[in-house]
């Protein structure tokens, strides 16, 4: 098992580095070449729209998991058998990744129509602690599962 995250703009690098540490997992980390990323396994790619989403679906395995904000990767992650999570520790699955998907493409419209569709909070300390929990909970069950 890995855990592979979609690095660009993941506001969750370290927290997943940390834990992979703790539980012995490789960890690594995939992002276009505008990023500078130092600590840990790295693969850069060119940059271009989904460019590390592509790389790391062909490069990760049944069973990984993946740490990302990106509904499409996420969808492409599970025909794969690869798992998936968000940056605040929500796991995508076949029973939820439709209707997200639904709602991006409805956003979308919105969006392109003039209208808005809120703003984003800014990110806290309990944001990240909430993460944090919910990956250490996963890795509990699955990954004692995998050995």
């Amino acid at each position: 098992m890995r855990i592979w995250i979609d690095a660009d703009g993941c506001p969750v690098r370290k927290i997943v580095l940390r834990i992979g540490r703790e539980f012995g997992i490789e960890v690594v980390q995939v992002a276009d070449r505008s990023h500078e990323l130092k600590e840990g396994k790295v693969i850069l790619v060119d940059t271009g729209t989904d460019s590390a989403d592509f790389r790391i679906i062909n490069l990760a395995q049944e069973g990984d998991l993946l740490i990302t904000q990106d509904y499409g990767a996420a969808a492409l992650a599970l025909g794969k058998g690869i798992f998936a999570m968000d940056q605040n520790g929500k796991e995508y699955t076949d029973s939820n990744i439709d209707q997200l998907l639904f709602e991006r493409a409805l956003s979308r419209k919105i969006r392109r129509s003039g209208g808005k569709t809120g703003n984003m909070k800014k990110r806290s300390s309990a944001d990240d602690g909430r993460f944090e929990e919910a990956l250490r909970h996963w890795l509990l069950i699955h990954f004692n599962e995998s050995k």
